[in-house]
């Protein structure tokens, strides 16, 4: 009796060399720098990085490639069967070529880190979690936001990149300046640290990395003041209550999926319930006058809506902006503390929320569809756990701002390498422990047995790829 499972590849201690090539991809996509090609190119460095680690990886890699293969088909039927085809198929071509990049740089990300032990990538998580968290305290306390500041003007000035200057807006709702180490806004370091502590609590083995988790969130949440670290404690509720083990059975899969739809529910009707925490913030969400919530859930949500009411099946195809510019201006000129100038300035100013741009630009069958492949991918690629793996793609697309950037699909594969890392390294402990058994139960003189049911690893090798 064999049972299939993801390709999985034994651990081993990443070089000096590779090691920095990962903490480059995740600097990259931390700070989201841009390169101006004609157009701002947002994450250069992961996309270049991820690339060049999923090269590294091709002779392993052939049920990505074929993977890639049908998306890219699924993206085309989206694409001409959406109402911005023909007019508008530059934009589409564009736009879906620059997602199908980014999908390839998060896969080249993950076809390294699955090489690693699980060791090596909670060390350069704890690492890299300790030093924003250093550094957003320095901000948050020291002079040190001088430098922080002097180095964003560098970095964000030119070619009309976005940079944070509500520094009043800070001052009125949380009593003081949100750090925003050396990132455009506040928004993304806690974003960065609410994935890498998750990543870290399911790679980690500490018999109190619930208790940790705590408390980087708590310090992080103090520090930074930013409502997208809340990502983080939802994954770690999620995992701890549902657990971690990368199988799926019906009786499984329908209770988390049951916890996805809990939590898109409880997202959807945040002004509902958000005024009964305290804080000024909460209020203003509760009567939708925080025009940070309308552009990033909102707004995003309503746009979507009106969409499908008129384009159902395949929306207005990946990067059909053009065609939704009525309709998002509809939308917000609907909240009077919104200010309709902006989305002139920054044509892309309204699409804050990831997964309801996925949802506006796939419409109803293609987004079925993209999570069909998603489903897929995990139990080929990732984990059986297909479940969790699309929990993981709600959240971590809802604290985003864009479906077809290189961001939030490289934090997506961080998770989703240290669910499978975790996952491995227990099959690993068991597979030991078994042999252990059984070396010592058979008479040294006796030949072994192995007629009992065992785990087959899919394609697996016996050193790193």
């Amino acid at each position: 009796m064999t049972t299939e499972l993801p390709e999985f590849f034994r651990g081993a201690r990443p070089t000096t060399w590779w090691t920095l090539v990962v903490l480059a991809i995740l600097a990259g996509t931390y700070t989201n720098l841009a390169l101006n090609v004609g157009t701002l190119l947002y994450g250069f460095i992961p996309l270049v990085g991820g690339a060049f680690l999923f090269v590294k990886h091709i002779r392993a890699n052939g049920p990505m490639v074929r993977l890639l293969g049908y998306l890219l088909a699924l993206c085309v039927v989206v694409d001409l069967g959406s109402v911005s085809f023909p007019l508008d198929w530059i934009e589409l071509v564009q736009s879906t070529v620059l997602l199908m990049a980014s999908l390839i740089a998060g896969l080249g990300l993950f076809s390294e880190l699955r090489t690693w032990s699980g060791r090596a990538l909670e060390s350069v998580l704890a690492v890299t979690v300790v030093i924003v968290l250093t550094l957003a305290c320095l901000e948050a306390f020291t002079p040190f936001s001088q430098v922080s500041n002097a180095a964003r003007e560098i970095l964000y000035a030119a070619d009309g990149q976005f940079l944070y200057s509500s520094d009043e807006r800070d001052m009125f709702l949380h009593g003081t300046v949100r750090p925003k180490v050396f990132t455009q806004e506040p928004s993304h370091p806690a974003k960065y640290l609410a994935v890498a502590i998750a990543a870290w609590f399911l790679v980690s083995k500490r018999r109190h990395r619930v208790l940790i988790s705590t408390a980087l969130f708590s310090l992080g949440a103090y520090v930074l003041r930013s409502p997208s670290l809340i990502a983080g404690p939802v994954l770690v509720l999620y995992f701890s209550t549902f657990g971690a083990d990368g199988e799926s059975g019906l009786r499984r899969s329908t209770a988390r999926l049951c916890a996805v739809a809990l939590c898109a529910a409880a997202f959807f009707t945040l002004p509902n319930w958000v005024g009964l925490f305290p804080g000024e913030r909460s209020m203003e969400i509760a009567q939708e006058l925080d025009a940070s919530t309308i552009i990033r859930l909102l707004g995003p949500l309503e746009i979507a809506t009106e969409i499908l009411k008129e384009q159902p099946l395949f929306g207005v195809g990946i990067g059909g902006k053009e065609y939704a510019w009525e309709t998002m201006l509809s939308v917000y000129a609907m909240y009077p503390v919104m200010k309709l100038e902006r989305f002139y300035l920054m044509a892309d100013a309204g699409w804050g929320n990831a997964f309801f741009q996925f949802v506006a630009y796939c419409g109803i069958a293609g987004s079925a569809g993209f999570l069909w492949w998603i489903a897929n991918m995990s139990k080929k690629l990732i984990v059986k756990d297909w479940a969790s793996i699309l929990f993981v793609f709600f959240v971590v697309f809802n604290v985003d701002g864009a479906f077809n950037i290189v961001r939030p699909w490289a934090y997506f594969f961080v998770l989703a390498s240290a669910y499978h890392v975790s996952v491995r390294d227990r099959m690993g402990t068991l597979g030991e422990k078994r042999t252990h058994s059984s070396t010592r139960a058979i008479p040294s003189s006796m030949p072994s047995r192995q007629d009992e049911p065992r785990l087959r690893l899919v394609g697996s090798r016996a050193g790193v790829a």
